[in-house]
């Protein structure tokens, strides 16, 4: 007798279940064995052990938008009315990390360019320090080749994921911050009333995605939720802080999902150039940590906050991190969902003004 095939949906979700299994399975493991982050990086690792070997568990589009979703809820509910007192001095930070982005380009487009056979606005594009949609987008519009700005582009990303939780605790860099706001009043019980204002809260999230989502925001199903529970918060309302086991969850199929973004790396590209790849995130990190210093310096601020809001990494990534490192996540995020919106505008110039630079500079 022939087994009963199970309905499509059924079986996407049921690959998704085992998927998000392997996910707290590494992070579980990397917990016992002390790596920072460990949820996401413990389950991203697992995710590209898997994946090279073609065995990942993949997941469906409403799992991914559900794990982003939860983040911003986190990072939006760390609100709170120090925010204001705080804002107005964040602003020579938040410009500088716009000023970063032709700076961190035109310095790692310079090295990559010269180390290959790139052409100008294709090491530009690849330099471009994040906004990935947007430079995938405009490498294909204008005949690129696209498969090596998502090379580099994914290099940095994973470079830097791994990079930054380390690098924060071997400086061991004070932080002004304690344990974020999300986790510092957690109920201990839930019951039937509090479980109806959970889902009414996530609902509220769920508008806040949909409608970022319509303005055509950048990640709507992370930065929509992390907007309206945050301008929520600092109204007064209520809105109840989640269960930790959901930001954990959350930071493991974050760190899933990313392993599947490298999938589409081509590794006999990336033997060829490896070495630029590296050096290029170098002279952009170098960069960014030379303003990050200057800014310590002038203003005071937190290392650590700078670090990471400087930092030329995904937002959901930072944000992460700066979770489990004790930092103020909205400072964080203010500074990358500023570059963030910056970075098309910038970047087109510097596609017209950077391709004619680096023609010159780099003429025999």
């Amino acid at each position: 007798m022939s087994a009963i095939p199970l309905p499509g949906f059924v079986r996407t979700y049921s690959i998704a279940a085992l998927g998000f299994g392997f996910a707290l399975v590494g992070g579980a493991i990397a917990l016992a064995v002390g790596i920072p982050i460990p949820w996401l990086l413990g389950a991203l690792l697992l995710s590209l052990a898997l994946g090279a070997f073609g065995r990942r568990p993949g997941f469906p589009d409403p799992i991914r938008d559900l794990a982003f979703l939860m983040l911003g809820y986190f990072i939006g509910s760390t609100a709170s009315s120090e925010f204001f007192g705080s804002v107005t001095l964040w602003v020579p930070s938040v410009l500088v990390s716009i000023a970063l982005i032709p700076m961190i380009t035109l310095s790692s487009a310079f090295v990559i360019h010269r180390m290959t056979d790139l052409e100008p606005n294709e090491a530009l594009l690849c330099a471009v320090p994040g906004s990935l949609p947007f430079v995938v987008a405009a490498s294909e519009d204008m005949g690129l080749r696209t498969h090596l700005v998502i090379l580099f582009q994914s290099i940095r990303l994973l470079s830097l994921t791994f990079a930054l939780p380390f690098a924060l605790g071997f400086w061991g860099v004070p932080s002004e911050t304690t344990a974020p706001v999300a986790l510092a009043s957690i109920p201990q019980g839930l019951n039937p009333a509090d479980v109806l204002i959970l889902i009414g809260s996530l609902g509220f999230a769920v508008v806040c995605a949909v409608v970022a989502r319509r303005l055509k925001v950048p990640a709507p199903t992370f930065i929509g939720p992390m907007m309206g529970v945050a301008v929520a918060k600092l109204g007064g309302v209520p809105l109840p802080d989640l269960p930790p086991l959901l930001l954990f969850g959350s930071q493991a199929a974050l760190g899933w999902i990313m392993g599947a973004r490298f999938d589409a790396i081509p590794f006999r590209d990336l033997r060829r150039m490896a070495l630029a790849c590296f050096v290029g995130l170098g002279v952009g990190v170098g960069v960014a940590l030379a303003a990050c210093a200057m800014l310590v310096w002038l203003t005071g601020l937190d290392a650590k906050e700078l670090m990471l809001g400087l930092a030329p990494g995904a937002i959901e990534t930072v944000t992460s991190i700066a979770l489990d490192q004790g930092v103020d996540p909205l400072f964080v995020s203010t500074h990358q969902i500023a570059r963030m919106l910056s970075i098309p505008l910038i970047a087109t110039a510097m596609l017209v003004i950077g391709r004619r630079l680096l023609a010159l500079v780099t003429k025999d």
